[in-house]
């Protein structure tokens, strides 16, 4: 039954590795080291434990690290002692159990590197949490078959349930692990934008969710920043004209251009904002004076999915 799962899973990868691409417009990392260390650390605590995507990028690996010690040491803790807890009861199950546990941990995560590899390297950490049920089946399986004896395998079992209640309770309670919130933002855009106004989307990856949540297309005056790249050409073309206003959606900024980077920018191009709305991870600026740019390296007009 795992097989045929597995092989079912298979036309869907490949067909949403081109529309990945798309959608995603990163160059790959020359270093994919990293990125599947950030991936074995979110298989363990569902990325709502620890440093996030924002705090590496825009603080930087180490930085991050050391201000999520106590979370980091909690994790490493339970995945080293998991897998000793394996080793010490390895030979209380028959050989064929463990190919199982391993098929069913790793097929499914190294399907969903292979089907993103193409375009980037984040591998979509969040679908990682379809492993979680085997890790209860690796702890109920430490339960099951661990004595008195046995108190290393115990303690560590205890450590991977306080990962998950931690991890659980992160996700919902702290804010930096939240969702960013972006269902006010369309209806915000269709009060206030005049038809002569202009929206600077400061990160393509706010398009569909803007779509979803209300959005009917995108301004025809949109200027769409799409990757990394895209910051450099809005610096060499960018002027302010006068007749109108300038909307600025800030969403993931460590993705393409800091967030203090863009906005001394936009300071100095256009002028501070005159107005500002926030929400959980996003922040939406209305500053006076229409931005002009051209199109070039990751920048562009419209939007890609509104279609």
């Amino acid at each position: 039954m795992h097989l045929v799962a597995g092989l079912s899973y298979l036309p869907f990868a490949i067909e949403t590795s081109k529309g990945l691409a798309g959608l995603v417009d990163n160059t790959l990392p020359g270093n994919p080291i990293p990125r599947l260390i950030f991936n074995t650390m979110a298989m363990v605590a569902g990325l709502s434990l620890g440093p996030t995507t924002g705090e590496v990028g825009s603080l930087g690996a180490k930085a991050a690290m050391a201000a999520n010690l106590p979370g980091l040491a909690l994790i490493v803790s339970a995945l080293v002692g998991g897998l000793v807890s394996l080793w010490l009861l390895r030979r209380k199950v028959e050989t064929t159990v463990w190919w199982w546990l391993l098929v069913l941990l790793v097929v499914p995560n190294l399907m969903l590197i292979v089907s993103v590899f193409q375009s980037h390297v984040l591998m979509h950490l969040r679908y990682v949490i379809t492993t979680w049920p085997v890790y209860g089946l690796l702890i109920g399986f430490i339960w099951a078959n661990a004595g008195r004896r046995h108190v290393i395998p115990l303690v560590s079992s205890l450590l991977l349930v306080a990962v998950y209640v931690v991890s659980t309770i992160s996700y919902f309670a702290d804010p930096k692990y939240a969702r960013e919130d972006i269902t006010q933002l369309p209806s915000v855009l269709a009060e206030q934008m005049d038809p002569g106004d202009v929206l600077l989307i400061a990160n393509d990856n706010a398009v569909v969710p803007m779509l979803v949540y209300g959005l009917a297309e995108c301004p025809d005056n949109t200027i769409n920043m799409r990757n990394v790249h895209a910051f450099d050409t809005l610096k060499a073309t960018a002027r302010a004209e006068p007749g109108g206003d300038t909307f600025v959606v800030l969403y993931r900024q460590w993705e393409n251009a800091p967030a203090e980077t863009l906005n001394a920018f936009l300071d100095e191009t256009l002028a501070k904002p005159g107005q500002t709305w926030q929400w959980q991870g996003v922040e939406l600026q209305r500053r006076p004076g229409r931005l002009v740019a051209e199109d070039g390296d990751g920048l562009d007009h419209g939007c890609a999915y509104d279609k």
